[in-house]
């Protein structure tokens, strides 16, 4: 999960919502890293989500349920949006259960 943030970082870097919303290369690779993102915080447990109410858990959810069917016409404002505002919290998470498993 942590490299598929650092990943969206990077391919957002520099790039403004209109340049992002049509450039077919950084859009489906954004979506695809979000779809993974989606499909690894399936399995966190509902308490430990209840927990970190910083995290947009359903929204993230609900974007996966989007993009894994791949549907043709995804809003680029709402990958922008979560790729760009949801995912510092989540990232932070993810570092430390990371680091606190070992």
């Amino acid at each position: 999960m942590p490299k598929a943030i650092t990943a969206i970082h990077r391919i957002l870097d520099g790039k403004n919502r209109d340049e992002f919303a049509t450039d077919w290369t950084a859009r489906p690779a954004t979506e695809r890293l979000l779809e993974i993102i989606s499909v690894a915080c399936s399995p966190v447990p509902n308490d430990v989500k209840s927990r970190e109410t910083d995290i947009p858990w359903r929204r993230i959810a609900d974007l996966g349920n989007i993009l894994r069917p791949a549907y043709p016409d995804t809003n680029p404002e709402i990958v922008w949006s979560i790729a760009k505002n949801d995912l510092a919290s989540l990232q932070a998470f993810a570092e430390k259960v990371i680091h606190e498993e070992g």
